[in-house]
């Protein structure tokens, strides 16, 4: 079950020194888990995984992170 959808520039404690997609979600057994994915165009992405996944991204592309 996906929790939320988000822009950040930090992946499992780690400075990643670029923006990525994060994706928080419950995995199998229950547990809290996340995904990060290096897309070129965030914005479009955020708007792709609202139209088909239903999901709505929680946080706006901000400069510094």
């Amino acid at each position: 079950m996906i929790s939320n959808v988000y822009v950040s520039k930090r992946h499992k404690g780690k400075n990643l020194f670029q923006y990525v997609i994060k994706i928080d979600f419950v995995n199998k057994n229950g547990d809290a888990d996340s995904a990060a994915f290096r897309v070129p165009y965030p914005k479009q992405w955020f708007s792709a995984m609202e139209k088909n996944l239903g999901v709505k991204p929680v946080a706006k592309l901000t400069e510094g992170d």
